[in-house]
């Protein structure tokens, strides 16, 4: 489309030379600059897919398929690169991406992280040698199963199993190690040394001539080796990024793959919601087939209908139903279908129905869904459906680009004098709204109160973990939830400006037919920033919560000192919260929040609109 576009760009730059009219040609710079945006977007070769699900659902295998990260093993077993055991999940994001050569590139965590880690498994490993406590205890481990897994490895302190008088006994050399020490800060200091992070700075890693004729093993031995915390030069990875000339040019498209951290009941994660945020990228949902939509796929939903992102999941998102050899055994299909394949085909087709049925009635979107079996179906059928997707985000860019090309032409061609009626008609509509939007500005409970709902709903030792970083973990991280609410409670409050909006555009539609392609362009740029506007109100609601709240340590101790004293954790952190909630300290920090959201507020819709 650009060929279409250039000669009206060219035209439009004419008339900015000697423009009649100020307030038109203020409209065609902006015209001018969204038709250049929509040309670099359907310019664009390089896409990406996030395949997103709970832990154990699947998607890691669908994955693999995809991308042809699977060989046949010694006994021709299927092999996954990828796969690190059943129910177990990488210790980080893993990203896929085309290269001519196979390599593999470590994103390391921070030191600094990697010290507060260690401190937290020989808080717990000192707890454990004294008081005779378990992982999942009030008290117990913090770390997630995949880090303590790879912290373990990367000081050598496993857990062994041996088999004495018939029975199988466990041995916790880290248990071991901290009997020689006198304080749980002597084990911490010796469990910091003897990671030696000095000589864990290895990043880049590639094969030999001899170990690329069986790429896939070497990849999976490497693989292993890092997420597992079992390679010496390594620290622990944040991110793992592996590289090699794999399938992902599809049909002139350059594809990368992100296999997210398994979902661990909670959805409110900032790498789901830049999925969700980032154009170009195409969210995979995976649900299993039995209960789907599982709860975390409908969360996935609902939470992108909150960010206001509704018709951005109807257009790019695929919901991936994983068939584990489920399909044929459904209830609902006829007990006289006996040939396996028909009962399989039956059964999919029910349950797309039913999912599709169930996530429209919900949350008003048509999903767009398939069912997949990794170890059966063909790898073509997951890259169709991102091709529909592609297809349908280029669809609608192209429209796009099609009214702002017809909005200008509009423009250029109409009278002089009707022209500047038409832009004094928009700007009186504009200095309406924004005279009575004054008016109604957001004025939003304390968000502290959904905070204590969530920390009601965190399994006991996440919570912990999150308290004891003041807010900020990995499945919970409480200023991301801070963020997530703010934007949701910033796209409803917006919603009933964005209905008077296209009211008051209604009517000039009617006034001005030869302007129709100006005023849809308009309408939809107003929404655009009223959307830019939520999106901006989460950042300095999270931005403000880490300032005021996250250096507020009193309300952070009085929390982490709840760990460990029996049972009723989680009853004892909340009302802790609920007390600071109730502070004048924690009033003045949200009035203080509420008056730069009102100043946002009062900046929307004021600039560039003649």
């Amino acid at each position: 489309m650009r060929e279409q576009a250039e000669p009206l760009l060219a035209e439009i730059d004419r008339y900015l030379e000697a423009p009649l009219n100020q307030d038109v040609a203020a409209r065609l710079i902006e015209n001018r600059n969204g038709i250049t945006k929509l040309l670099d977007a359907l310019d664009q070769k390089h896409f990406g897919a996030a395949f997103i699900g709970k832990i154990g659902v699947g998607k890691t295998s669908a994955i693999c398929k995809v991308a042809d990260l699977q060989y046949d093993g010694p006994d021709n077993e299927q092999v996954e690169v990828l796969k690190t055991g059943a129910g177990r999940t990488t210790v980080c994001e893993v990203a896929i991406e085309y290269a001519p050569r196979y390599s593999i590139k470590v994103e390391p965590m921070p030191n600094e992280e990697v010290q507060r880690i260690v401190s937290n498994f020989a808080d717990f490993i000192w707890a454990k040698a004294h008081r005779t406590i378990a992982d999942e205890d009030e008290g117990g481990n913090l770390l997630s199963e995949e880090l303590t897994r790879c912290i373990r490895n990367m000081l050598g302190l496993t857990i062994e199993k041996k088999k004495e008088d018939g029975k199988w006994r466990s041995s916790d050399k880290a248990l071991e190690f901290s009997k020689n020490c006198k304080s749980v800060e002597e084990v911490n200091e010796l469990m910091f040394s003897c990671l030696s992070l000095e000589s864990r700075t290895e990043t880049e890693f590639w094969p030999n001539p001899e170990e690329s004729k069986r790429w896939q093993v070497w990849l999976k031995e490497i693989f292993a080796r890092i997420n597992d915390g079992k390679n010496k030069t390594v620290s622990i990875p944040a991110r793992i990024i592996i590289r090699g000339p794999f399938p992902l040019m599809q049909g002139g498209s350059v594809w990368s793959i992100v296999d997210t951290r398994g979902i661990d009941s909670y959805i409110h994660r900032e790498d789901i919601r830049r999925a969700l945020d980032t154009e170009g990228v195409f969210p995979v949902i995976c649900s299993s087939f039995v209960d789907a939509p599982d709860a975390d796929c409908r969360s996935f939903y609902e939470l992108g209908v909150e960010l206001g992102l509704g018709s951005r999941v109807a257009r790019d998102v695929t919901l991936l139903i994983l068939d584990k050899n489920e399909s044929d055994k459904i209830a609902d299909i006829d007990s006289d279908i006996t040939d396996l394949e028909d009962r399989k085909s039956i059964g999919r087709s029910i349950r797309e129905e039913q999912v599709s049925n169930k996530i429209a009635h919900e949350y008003k979107i048509s999903p767009n869904v398939i069912t997949f079996d990794s170890r059966i179906d063909a790898e073509s059928e997951i890259w169709e459906a991102l091709e529909s997707r592609r297809s349908a985000y280029i669809t609608s860019k192209s429209r796009e680009l099609v009214t702002l090309l017809s909005a200008s032409q509009e423009l250029l061609s109409a009278e002089g004098s009707k022209a500047e009626a038409f832009e004094h008609d928009i700007h009186a509509l504009m200095v309406d709204w924004r005279a009575n939007a004054d008016a109604r500005s957001p004025d939003w409970s304390h968000f502290g109160e959904y905070i204590k709902s969530v920390f009601s709903a965190t399994h006991h030792r996440t919570l912990a973990a999150s308290i004891d970083r003041k807010g900020s973990w990995y499945n919970l991280n409480v200023y991301e939830a801070i963020n997530q609410r703010a934007r949701s409670s910033a796209v409803k409050f917006c919603g009933t400006e964005i209905l008077e909006i296209k009211n008051s555009f209604a009517l000039l539609r009617g006034k001005y037919p030869e302007f129709s392609n100006q005023i849809d362009a308009l309408e939809s740029e107003c929404v655009a920033q009223f959307d830019s506007f939520s999106v901006y109100v989460g950042v300095i609601a999270m931005e403000h919560w880490i300032e005021q709240v996250k250096t507020f340590v009193s309300i952070w101790h009085s929390m982490a000192a709840e760990w460990g004293r029996g049972s009723g954790y989680k009853n004892r952190v909340i009302e802790h919260w609920i007390a600071w909630i109730k502070s004048e300290q924690s009033i003045l920090i949200h009035n203080a929040l509420l008056r730069r959201i009102a100043s946002a507020w009062g900046r929307v819709l004021t600039e560039g609109q003649g």
